[in-house]
């Protein structure tokens, strides 16, 4: 099969309709060397502009993707069908790099929005305004990901071809959703970052706000900045697995080898009853860190011995989960989800011992809390990272 196949008939198309290439481009809002391009077979039509065309010239999305046209005898031909999803995948290709592009340009916006905040903050000490216009670049890289993602949902629906083949549909939707997760989750990130920024002026009570990590014109220190950066790459962390999670759930829901639904309910019920101990056990925590705590005993030795009997409930139900299952892949998924739970609650306890450490210094530095947090926000980092990349391969080896 030529390569210029569909260039050759688009070419005999237009010609037969008694237009020009620069017709063809004001019609479909390209330029002529676009068309010329196509003619030539030096680069293929986006995916959204095949209904377009076909429109255009009065054929089917088949007919163009095949190169020819289709009498009613050839329209089940294997042949004919081979020959259509061959030019059909490059087209595919050809679309999926050019949406990978509109998305590399929006987590550019994203990164011009941040050095924006930077520069205008440390430069011209005006933080608040350095953060509007970061709210404004994310918006617009925000914008023109749903853009892009809209005219590629919408060209994927009004193509016949596509329609009939699911595994390249899929295989699609799949790439798509994937760049455009990564700049939905940049662009959360951004913010998580530039917060600090702006804080000062909200009287919120937490450490992270205290007045003496800013500047006499209004700014965090860069110092602070940087002493606060494994906290913010923590919440990061977190949201991160809150949104991978939800990706998982909704937008690759089509994808195949998702778990079995046994494994997933017991994953499920091994978080449910984790995630209550680890709550309940943070609960003591804040009771003992509360002034009357210290001032009556009885509440300062319930706190040490709920948080600590909280903490081995964990570790037991994270046991039993993990010896009552038999299939070794399955056993170090469990195991994976449930030292991650694990993690996080001592992470959460560090945190708040080190607004208990804020508490108790009053407003003067901000070493034993900043280390506290510090050493919190870093296990939180690596569990998140070390979890994603376990549950990843277990999960892979499991859906074989």
């Amino acid at each position: 099969m030529e390569k210029n196949t569909i260039g050759s008939f688009l070419a005999a198309l237009r010609k037969s309709r008694g237009m020009t290439q620069q017709d063809v481009a004001d019609y479909l809002n390209v330029s002529n060397k676009t068309v010329s391009k196509w003619e030539r077979g030096t680069s293929y039509p986006e995916i959204t502009l095949i209904p377009v065309i076909a429109e255009l010239f009065g054929v089917t999305s088949d007919e163009i993707l095949q190169g020819r046209r289709i009498i009613n005898e050839e329209k089940n031909s294997d042949k004919q069908a081979v020959k259509s999803n061959s030019q059909l995948k490059r087209i595919i290709d050809s679309s999926i790099i050019r949406f990978k592009n509109i998305s590399l340009i929006a987590l550019a916006l994203t990164a011009a929005g941040m050095i924006l905040l930077f520069t205008i903050a440390y430069s011209f000490y005006r933080p608040v305004i350095g953060f509007g216009l970061l709210l404004m670049f994310l918006a617009a890289s925000v914008t023109l990901e749903l853009v892009q993602t809209n005219l590629t949902n919408a060209g994927l629906k009004n193509s016949e071809a596509l329609l009939e083949n699911n595994d390249i549909l899929k295989e699609i939707h799949l790439a798509k959703n994937r760049y455009a997760f990564a700049v939905l989750f940049a662009n959360m990130a951004a913010v998580v970052f530039g917060l600090p920024f702006v804080l000062l002026r909200y009287p919120l009570p937490f450490v992270l706000l205290r007045y003496t990590y800013y500047s006499e014109s209004g700014v965090i220190a860069f110092s602070a900045y940087l002493a606060l950066a494994p906290v913010l790459l923590a919440v990061t962390a977190i949201l991160f697995l809150a949104a991978f999670s939800l990706f998982e759930t909704i937008l690759l829901k089509e994808e195949k080898g998702r778990l079995p639904a046994a494994i997933k309910k017991k994953i499920a019920a091994l978080n449910s009853i984790q995630g209550g101990l680890i709550s309940l056990s943070l609960l003591f925590v804040i009771l003992g860190i509360m002034n009357y705590a210290w001032e009556v005993k009885t509440l300062l030795y319930l706190s040490s011995a709920g948080f600590v009997s909280g903490a081995l409930a964990q570790f037991g139900v994270f046991v039993f989960f993990v010896t009552r299952h038999k299939v070794k892949t399955e056993k170090f998924l469990l195991l994976a989800e449930g030292l991650r739970n694990m993690l996080l609650g001592f992470a959460a306890s560090l945190a708040l011992n080190g607004v208990a450490f804020w508490e108790a210094q009053g407003a003067t530095g901000y070493s034993y809390d900043l280390a506290y947090l510090s050493r919190a926000a870093w296990i939180t980092i690596g569990t998140t990272m070390v979890y994603v990349y376990a549950k990843k391969h277990l999960q892979k080896n499991i859906c074989r």
